[in-house]
Parts: structure tokens; sequence; C-alpha cells
């Protein structure tokens, strides 16, 4: 299998969640009953309106967190968590002032800026929206790098709930290479200020204590962000919540603070710099993906949309397989997804797991069933056990990531009459987002891994 950080957006992560849902898991998931039976279920070739009506309904459905379950380290809930939920630093409220202080004018600029500019400006530019470059007066560098840190905050959240930032990067579209803000920013490149040393986040109503810091290892090794108590990278999607539990900020007038803030700002540059030379590979490796959907146009499956999915699956699959196969089927089904997106999803669960839900883990065991649902990703706030089961598992990957904004590729491709392949590999792209799409070799053997799983499953036979 890949490795995969399912969840793990912002550029691996994101989607429109709520979160905080006041479902709980063991009500909701663990039993028996198709979510059919708690939202209409549109009728097959039902109208792309009434599939929106059943997506929006299916929102009730989201993922919430029981009070039971096994939490990722440096998260929180329960008692714990409502007293942790109260605390908020003093350069919390100094930011609060310097956000509600940004005129109209000045954040539609702002916000224009950050759109009309690559996601590689966005995160190592730290003077993007008109601040002081370096080997300017230190002091006036410090001031202008917490200016733009409000100006960021302000672009990048959506609003309060009560005095918790909302984060929205969803709403910032993507750049020209077709890299989205909601799966590429990170809050590492929100809150510029090195002076914000810990947050408090909030998602899917797990409290993550996280502090800053230069990202030791994995997928966004060298980068600026938060880190949780054991030194791994906290992803942010649209949804979150963030408080800052900073106290004070930086003495500027005292040359001993300054000269210390200075010196975090020039070690941060320096990552920064470092870390730009990784992105510009991933960014090839994007454009490479996208010449690897055109080439999917190839696949000529004769694949129907009426009927049963996993009547259609052609390969020799075990009878747990197929069983697995068909929850994803039923589950899918139920909240009016199409027979294509269905099969994208069987593909990857194949291509995750082997379509074995019990025994498949990976990342070191962090990522697990169906679709390997990562626990400080979208299987963030369930146990091992609940993610071990298929039908929790579908569900999960159902409500926390096609039916959000990271899904809205997918279904719009489905609905324009994408084949079953280039599907499978969207799919893999934009909610499963395993590591290999960020080089140009690996790109290489997902897109061929998928084809063929495709060809196994549904006899796709490529074009002459």
């Amino acid at each position: 299998m890949f490795k995969n950080m399912c969840g793990e957006g912002p550029d691996k992560s994101g989607g429109n969640d709520k979160v905080g849902s006041k479902l709980k898991v063991g009500a909701a998931l663990a039993g028996t009953a198709k979510p059919a039976e708690a939202t209409a279920k549109p009728e097959e070739g039902a109208k792309p309106a009434e599939v929106q009506k059943a997506v929006a309904e299916r929102k009730d459905l989201e993922v919430g967190v029981a009070d039971e379950l096994v939490t990722p380290a440096g998260a929180t809930e329960g008692a714990e968590a409502a007293e942790i939920e109260e605390k908020a630093g003093k350069l919390h409220g100094v930011y609060l002032d310097k956000t509600s202080k940004i005129q109209e004018k000045d954040l539609s600029e702002a916000k224009n800026k950050l759109k009309s500019s690559s996601i590689a400006d966005v995160r190592y530019n730290t003077a993007l929206l008109g601040g002081v470059q370096e080997n300017k007066d230190p002091k006036q560098r410090a001031l202008s790098l917490k200016d733009e840190t409000a100006k960021r905050l302000n672009a990048y959240t959506s609003g309060r709930d009560k005095d918790w930032y909302v984060l929205d990067y969803e709403t910032m579209g993507s750049d020209q290479d077709g890299l989205s803000h909601e799966m590429n920013v990170g809050l590492g490149d929100v809150l510029l200020d090195p002076d914000i040393t810990d947050v408090l986040i909030e998602q899917y109503g797990v409290f993550i204590k996280a502090h800053r810091g230069i990202v030791p290892s994995g997928k966004h090794s060298g980068r600026v962000g938060f880190l949780d108590e054991n030194n791994n990278y906290v992803a942010t999607r649209t949804g979150d919540k963030f408080k800052i539990i900073t106290g004070d900020e930086s003495n500027l007038e005292d040359k001993a603070g300054l000269d210390a803030y200075v010196k975090n700002v020039e070690t941060e540059d320096s990552a920064r710099a470092s870390s730009k030379q990784n992105f510009d590979e991933e960014v090839k490796a994007v454009k490479e993906g996208n010449a690897y959907l055109e080439e999917a146009d190839l696949f000529k499956g004769d694949f129907k949309e009426e009927g049963s999915v996993v009547d259609q699956i052609g390969g020799k699959l075990s009878a747990s397989q197929l069983a697995n196969a068909g929850i994803i089927e039923e589950e899918f089904k139920a909240v009016g997804l199409q027979n294509s997106i269905i099969a994208a999803a069987i593909i990857n669960a194949y291509v995750e797991s082997g379509l074995n839900a019990g025994n498949a883990r990976g990342d070191g065991g962090s990522s697990v069933g169906l679709f390997q649902l990562h626990s400080r990703g979208a299987g963030r706030g369930l146990s091992v056990e609940e993610r071990k089961d298929p039908r929790i598992n579908t569900r999960t990957i159902l409500n926390r990531e096609v039916l959000t904004k990271r899904g809205d590729r997918l279904r719009a491709e489905a609905g324009s009459g994408a084949n079953v392949q280039k599907l499978a590999i969207i799919f893999s792209q934009d909610i499963e987002r395993p590591g290999a799409w960020d080089t140009s070799s690996g790109t290489r053997r997902a897109s061929g891994r998928i084809a063929g799983i495709a060809k196994k499953l549904f006899g796709g036979q490529e074009a002459a």
C-alpha cells in the first residue's frame, strides 16, 4: 500500500467539515442500521440537485467524538477539555484587537493578493502582502511581520466562534498550477509571527495543544508549522478552530528582546528557504499528476452506472473482500453517490488495504482499516477497533472527506462523465492523499498502480 496520511491536510487535509458534531460515534456509527434510515436516499439516477440535498442532509451524520474514545497524543476531551477551552493567552487578545481594526478595503486587497499568488509565494514570501523584506531595519521588519500575520489571520478565517478563530482555507481557491489553499496552506503559513509559540486547536471536538517549530520528519519535514507533544505536524483544515495560548510577546523596544526576535525570524527564514526546494518538486509532481488524469481518458471499461457495482467486479476476490466492497457500495449509495464514484472508492480501498478491514495497518500502525484512516488525520478521535470496523471506516471517509469540499472535484468530474480510472486517481489525490503524489517518480507509481487495479477489478481496456 502507499504511505497514506488520509486527512492529514491542509495540503493533505481540508474539507469544509463541521467540527464537534453532537452526534456520537457510538450511537451513529457502531450500529448496523444503514444511513438510509437516517436520511432520504435518492433513487438511482437522481438529479444532481437531489444528490446535493442528500449530501447536505448527510452533514447531520458528521462523525463526532464519543467520550470513551482513545484520543491521539496531545489531544484532550471531556471535562479537562472544557477547562482548557477557556484558556487564551495575552497574545490572543492582541491579535483579536489587531484583526478587528483591519478595514474591509484592506482585507479585500489582502484576499485578492493571496488568491492571485502562487502557493509557493504564500508559503515562502513572508512579506507577500506589502511588508518589509529582510535586510531592512530589524524593528520595522518585526512590526511588518506582525501586521502581515494579522492580515493573513483575517484572510484565512471566517468570523469567530466566541473568541475562537475559525479557519477557512477553502474560499481562497487554487493557484495557477491548480494547487488549492485548502490542501497546501497550513497554520504556520498564516501565523508568521514567531512570538506565536503555542496554540490550542479544536478538530472534530478534540482539543490539541500545539507548539511552534520546524517539522523534524515526515512529509512536512523542514516546514515551519505547529507540532503536537510528539513533534508530529498538526494539519488543519477549513472549519477547524484555534486560539493563541501564548502569553507575552517580545519587547521590541528592548535590544535583547529585539535581537532574540530577529534571530527567531532568521531561523525560520532559513527553514523556509530549504523547504521551498522540496515544495518545488511537489509542484512538478502535481503537474505530472494532472497529465496522468488526461491519459486516464484512455481507459475504456464497459462500466454501467445502473445496478450493482459489486456485481461488476471481474477480478477474483475473497468472500470477505467482496463483503467489504458491498459495505462501501451500501454506504456510498445511501447518500446518492453514483456508481463510478463507488467503483473509484473500491479501487482505492483495494490499493490502501487490499479490501481487508481488520488486519490492514500502515504508517507504522497509525493508519488502520479499509481506507487506512490515520490517527492524526481522518481517523482522529476514533479508536483502532472503530477504524477496523468496515462500516465505521467507510462512513468516516464519507463524512470527513468525500462529502466535504475535498470531494468537490471528485463529484464534479463524476457528474461530467469521467471514467472510473480517472475518478480513482482523483479519489487518491484528494481523499486518500498518499505521499506518493508528492514526487514525480511516486506519481508514476501511484497512477500505474491505480490503473492496474482499475483494470483488474472492472475490466477496463486501454484504447489502442
